[in-house]
């Protein structure tokens, strides 16, 4: 009889001992499981969303700078028509090709655009743009000082503009392309 009771002490104690019941922390998994899912889903859909925002800006900022670029060579193109007219000797006077060339480059905006470029592009293109406007200043203060397009020095100063146009042209593209990618 001293085994029975020692074995029914035994089990009393493994009974008071359990107060979970044996494979009951299996309820748990579920639980667990769709909290971690759901902790999953919420990190991938803020990362997806930070990414998607990040993009949106990166358009706008491309955008932005392919309008002031834009922007840019039509008015230094402008004026440069317009001081190319300047030089035709068809217009009457000297005075007139004199106020012709000097207005163009106030009539097109040139220096308001160039400082555009100038807070918003990279260094290289805003050296290029710098020279191009300085070409054109030189070209300009050409036909002010009565030159017709006919002249050397005339013909050299609009050759030396276009080039540098071109040059700049060329960089600008490059960095539009890149920052495509």
């Amino acid at each position: 009889m001293v085994t029975n009771k020692a074995a029914a002490i035994t089990c009393g104690a493994a009974r008071r001992v359990r107060i979970v019941p044996p494979m009951a922390w299996t309820s748990l998994v579920p639980l667990v499981a769709t909290v971690l899912g759901a902790l999953i889903a919420v990190g991938a859909g803020v990362v997806g969303e930070r990414v998607r925002w990040h993009r949106n800006i990166h358009d706008r900022e491309h955008e932005a700078l392919r309008m002031i670029c834009a922007n840019y060579l039509s008015a230094v193109s402008q004026a440069g028509e317009q001081i190319w007219q300047a030089s035709r000797a068809g217009l009457d006077t000297t005075a007139a090709r004199r106020r012709a060339a000097h207005a163009a480059l106030g009539d097109h905006d040139v220096f308001p655009q160039r400082f555009q470029v100038a807070l918003s592009a990279p260094q290289t293109v805003v050296d290029l743009a710098d020279a191009t406007s300085l070409r054109l200043i030189a070209w300009a203060d050409i036909v002010i000082a009565g030159r017709t397009h006919e002249h050397p020095e005339c013909d050299a100063a609009r050759c030396a503009f276009n080039e540098t146009r071109k040059t700049l042209i060329e960089s600008m593209r490059m960095v539009l392309l890149r920052d495509v990618s």
